[in-house]
C-alpha cells in the first residue's frame, strides 16, 4: 500500500504455512471495524476500506498522514501524548472506555467511537494498531434509555406526589361519612328494620375498608419520598416492636413464635420492624386449622444477612410464590381473609430500600417461608 515520502513502507509479507496474502488481505478489508496501522511518530502507515467509508477519506488521503487529522482538533497535544506514552508501554487494551470519545469526518463533522488498541514491534519500530468502532446508534439508544429513566423517575415521583395529596384528601369526606352513618345509626337506630341496620352496618364496614386502604396508599406513596434512619443494632429490635405491635393477634391465635440469635447490623430498624410485622401478621392471618407456630431465624450471606420467617399456615399454591407481592395482589377472598394486598409490597419496598430483596418459598397445605435479604452496606446512604 502507497505511502508519502514521509512515511515508511509497510507491506504484508507471505506468512508460513497455508495462510496466503491474498486471504489476510481479505481479511483485513472486510473487517467489521475501521482498521489503522500508525508508526510511533504518529503517522498512518496502512488503513482499511471501512476506514475510507467511517471517516470518508480515500486511503491515498490518509497513508502518510497524522492520526491527528482524524481526530477532534480541540487539544492535539493530548493526542499525542496518549499515543506515544501507549507505544512506550504497549499492550492491548481499550482506550480510554469511560470516556466520551470522537472521531472527525473528513467533512468536519465528529461522530462517537469505541477504540481499542494492539501493538506489534518492527524492524522499522514499534506499530500502533487501532480499532475503531462507530457507537453512533448505542450512544443515540443510551441517551435515549438515560431520557426515559429521567422521565420515569419524575413520573413517579409526581405519582407518589398524588398518592399522598389524594389519600389525605380522600380521609376527610370518609371521616364525615363515617361519622354520619353512626349518628344515624346511634339516633335512628330503633326507627329502623333489620333490613335497614344491616344497609348501615354494610356502609359502616365499606368506610372502614376504604379508611384502611387509604392508609395503606399513603404508606406505600411515602416510602418512595423516604429517607432511610440507618442504626447499627440487633435485629431483634425490629423483631421486639413487631411482636409488641402485635400482641392482641398474637395472644387471640395462640401463636408462639420462636426467634433464634440474630446478627447486629445497619439497617432504618423502623422500617425493619414493619416488615417483621407484616410477615409475622400474615403467618397469623393465613393460619391453618392449629395454632400459628412462626419461626425467625438469619443466616450471614456472602452480601450480608438472609433473613426467613417460617409459618405452619396454609401456604401458598405453586407458582404464587411471586404474585403475593403484587400491589393489590390477593390469593384469597376477602371476606375469608381481609386486608388490602399492599402489605407485601409495602415490605418488598422497605427490603429493596435497603438494597435487599424478598422471595417466599411455600407448598399449598405445608406453610410458607419467607426470606428476605439485608446487604451490609446500604446503597441509598451514597445517593
Amino acid at each position: 500500500m502507497g505511502t508519502s515520502s514521509t512515511a515508511t513502507q509497510y507491506t504484508l509479507q507471505e506468512p508460513a504455512g497455508s495462510i496466503g496474502i491474498s486471504l489476510l488481505q481479505s481479511c483485513f478489508e472486510a473487517a467489521s471495524q475501521a482498521i489503522l496501522v500508525v508508526s510511533e511518530d504518529g503517522l498512518v502507515q496502512m488503513v482499511n476500506r471501512r476506514t475510507e467509508i467511517m471517516f470518508g477519506y480515500d486511503r491515498s488521503e490518509l497513508i502518510g498522514r497524522r492520526l491527528e487529522l482524524l481526530l477532534p482538533s480541540r487539544n492535539p497535544k493530548a493526542h499525542e501524548i496518549h499515543r506515544t506514552a501507549y507505544l512506550a508501554e504497549a499492550h492491548t487494551r481499550p482506550m480510554a472506555a469511560r470516556l466520551d470519545l470522537a472521531g472527525r469526518r473528513k467533512d468536519g463533522s465528529e461522530f462517537p467511537v469505541e477504540i481499542g488498541f494492539s501493538s506489534v514491534q518492527t524492524d522499522e519500530g514499534p506499530l500502533a494498531l487501532g480499532l475503531v468502532s462507530d457507537i453512533t446508534d448505542r450512544k443515540r439508544a443510551a441517551d435515549e434509555l438515560g431520557r426515559v429513566n429521567a422521565e420515569l423517575v419524575q413520573s413517579n415521583a409526581e405519582l407518589e406526589q398524588f398518592a399522598c395529596v389524594a389519600s389525605h384528601d380522600l380521609k376527610e369526606p370518609l371521616r364525615m361519612i363515617t361519622s354520619y352513618l353512626d349518628l344515624l345509626s346511634r339516633r335512628y337506630g330503633s326507627q329502623l328494620d333489620a333490613e335497614a341496620r344491616e344497609f348501615i352496618r354494610y356502609a359502616v364496614d365499606g368506610a372502614a375498608r376504604m379508611r384502611s386502604l387509604i392508609d395503606d396508599l399513603l404508606g406505600l406513596a411515602s416510602l418512595g419520598r423516604m429517607t432511610l434512619n440507618p442504626q447499627r443494632e440487633n435485629a431483634e429490635v425490629a423483631v421486639s416492636a413487631a411482636v409488641a405491635n402485635l400482641d392482641t393477634t398474637i395472644r387471640e391465635s395462640g401463636a408462639r413464635i420462636a426467634c433464634a440469635p440474630l446478627p447486629e447490623l445497619l439497617a432504618d430498624m423502623g422500617l425493619l420492624a414493619h416488615v417483621f410485622q407484616n410477615l409475622i401478621g400474615n403467618a397469623i392471618k393465613f393460619r391453618s386449622e392449629d395454632a400459628p407456630r412462626i419461626h425467625i431465624t438469619a443466616k450471614k450471606t456472602a452480601p450480608g444477612y438472609k433473613f426467613s420467617v417460617r409459618d405452619n399456615g396454609i401456604g401458598i399454591e405453586t407458582g404464587q410464590q411471586s404474585r403475593v407481592f403484587g400491589i393489590f395482589e390477593r390469593l384469597h377472598c376477602a371476606d375469608d381473609y381481609p386486608g388490602n394486598g399492599i402489605g407485601l409490597t409495602i415490605a418488598q419496598r422497605i427490603v429493596e430500600r435497603h438494597g435487599g430483596r424478598i422471595w417466599a418459598e411455600s407448598k399449598t397445605g405445608e406453610g410458607s417461608t419467607f426470606h428476605f435479604l439485608i446487604p451490609d452496606s446500604i446503597p441509598a446512604l451514597s445517593d
